[in-house]
């Protein structure tokens, strides 16, 4: 019986940790997703004849961004390992699908960089971080149920 309790409290901890290391992703992403809608924001300002203080603030707002991607894909290579810990430890095959999720870092880190004045491609960066933040939820409420 003792044994029995401790293979649950092993896993009841690795799951705590895989749904702690979930909501800072979540919440790093979230930091991304708020500098890559300003820019946005401050590039449709732009393009609309904002002058140099819109431009300056859209570029401002894209380097933050990036900074926040930085962390933010630490925060979720973390939540990928303390999944597969879940995943050992209790055999229980949490859904995570971040497969897709270096191909839209390079996408996000090439892209922007090398295309910060093209709006289209700050909408497609906000719309793989929108699709990247449904998968970081969708793993995060298995986890909860678990």
């Amino acid at each position: 019986m003792g044994e029995n309790y401790m293979n649950d409290g092993n896993r009841q901890k690795e799951i705590d940790e895989a749904i702690n290391a979930g909501e800072r992703a979540m919440r790093a992403l979230n930091d991304v997703e708020g500098s890559l809608n300003t820019a946005r924001g401050f590039g449709v300002w732009d393009m609309l004849g904002g002058g140099f203080l819109s431009g300056m603030l859209k570029h401002s707002n894209l380097r933050s961004a990036d900074e926040k991607m930085a962390l933010a894909k630490r925060e979720l290579e973390n939540f990928a390992r303390e999944v597969r810990d879940v995943n050992l430890c209790c055999d229980c095959n949490v859904p995570i699908a971040f497969d897709g999720f270096t191909k839209f870092f390079d996408y996000f880190f090439d892209g922007i960089l090398v295309d910060v004045l093209v709006q289209k491609r700050m909408a497609d960066s906000a719309e793989e971080l929108r699709k990247l933040k449904t998968q970081v939820q969708n793993t995060l409420n298995y986890l909860y149920s678990l």
